[in-house]
Formats: C-alpha cells, sequence, structure tokens
C-alpha cells in the first residue's frame, strides 16, 4: 500500500491538485482547503487563485471544482457568483445557484439576478436548479421564480420541472 499525507502539501500544491484525474486527490485536497480556511490556516493568495479556475479554464469540470473548492474556503463572494452565473455551461450556472442559496441568504441584487435567470434562462437544468432554490429566496422573490418558471411552455411535458416548482410553493 502506498501512504499518502495530503495534509503535509501546501496550500498551492493543494489547489495543483485540483487538477489531478483521481477525484480522490481532488476530494480530498477540497477538504483540506476548506479546515484550513476555517481554522484561519488558508493563505489568502489562493482565493484569486480558485476564482481564475471557476471563471476563466477552458474545462468545465475544471470550472466546477474551482467553484466547488471557493464555496469550500468561503470565497464565493456576488462578484463572482455573478460571473458564474452567466457561464456558457449549464452546469457551472446550475452548481452556483445551488451554493449561492445553500445558506438561506441570498443579496437582494443575486435575487434580481436569479429571477432574470427564471425569466430568460434556456436551460431546464438551470431552472431545475432555480426551482429547487425557491424555499431559499425571500418569500417575495420565490413567488416571482414560481410565476416566471411556471411560464415556461417547454417544461410543462417535464417529468421534474412542474413539481419542483410546485413543492417551491411549499418550502
Amino acid at each position: 500500500p502506498v501512504v499518502i499525507n495530503l495534509g503535509s502539501k501546501s496550500d498551492n500544491e493543494l489547489v495543483d491538485l485540483l487538477f489531478h484525474k483521481n477525484d480522490w486527490y481532488v476530494r480530498t485536497a477540497r477538504r483540506l482547503l476548506q479546515e484550513r480556511a476555517v481554522f484561519g490556516k488558508l493563505d489568502e493568495t489562493l482565493v484569486p487563485q480558485l476564482v481564475e479556475l471557476a471563471t476563466e479554464h477552458d474545462d468545465v469540470s475544471r470550472r466546477l471544482r474551482g467553484l466547488w473548492a471557493l464555496f469550500a474556503v468561503g470565497g464565493l463572494d456576488d462578484k463572482v457568483a455573478k460571473l458564474c452565473l452567466s457561464d456558457e455551461s449549464e452546469y457551472v450556472r446550475a452548481w452556483t445557484i445551488q451554493l449561492l442559496t445553500d445558506d438561506q441568504n441570498v443579496s437582494s441584487s443575486m435575487e434580481r439576478v436569479l429571477l432574470k435567470m427564471g425569466r430568460s434562462d434556456s436551460s431546464a437544468v438551470v431552472r431545475l436548479y432555480l426551482s429547487s432554490a425557491i424555499p431559499r429566496v425571500s418569500k417575495s422573490t420565490a413567488w416571482k421564480l414560481v410565476e416566471y418558471l411556471s411560464k415556461h411552455k417547454e417544461d410543462r411535458e417535464d417529468r421534474y420541472l412542474p413539481k419542483m416548482v410546485w413543492y417551491g410553493l411549499g418550502g
């Protein structure tokens, strides 16, 4: 057996492991970065690196890894979220919605962006994540999201979206 101690790696080495082909290394590196951030031992210069990874990398899977790591270390602010919510990948946009609304403390400016997406985003995946966010935004935003999402005729026969919008009302 190989003995591996990722805890002895520097912060920069852990960020490099976010590119590893083995997802165990990626998850463990992300967890260690999160632990260091919680205990105030994370090098603050890493946050811009993670922002760059989450917003500028060519590969969608790497942008997602950057987004997840950024969230884990507490670096996902409204400015970065806005960039990610306009990403070309529906999965980056969807995961940004999930992470942004996770603590149920969404700023009014981000709620406006979510409403705009509810009205006009072409991705069913994004609309599904928006519907799951309904109980995690303010009541006035929730009602508007329900209104906007329910107007997407292309979702009428979707197996999940109409139910998720309905369940969001009860949240």
